[in-house]
């Protein structure tokens, strides 16, 4: 049963099933990484910044071959989720 979505002028806008495929696009970008690069801009930090918060373990990163740092969407999204206000400034 694909039950429509209606908008206010009575127009349709998309299907349950759409919806669905939506969301599982959306989870997708939780499978790859973020680069060191990605994530500076994906938090608008720069990039020293960024390396002080990892060198204080104060953000969840991960260490390629012990070198070089990437981080996991989920994870930086939750660390924002769940982090005092004044770190999101």
């Amino acid at each position: 049963m694909h039950q429509e979505i209606e908008s206010p002028d009575k127009t349709n806008l998309a299907s349950e099933q759409d919806l669905k495929e939506i969301v599982i696009i959306l989870k997708k970008k939780y499978d790859y990484p973020m680069t060191f690069e990605e994530a500076s801009v994906y938090l608008k930090y720069t990039k020293n910044y960024l390396y002080k918060l990892c060198s204080f373990n104060s953000i969840p990163h991960h260490k390629k071959n012990g070198k070089e740092l990437f981080f996991l969407f989920k994870e930086v999204d939750e660390w924002l989720l769940n982090s005092p206000k004044s770190r999101n400034a």
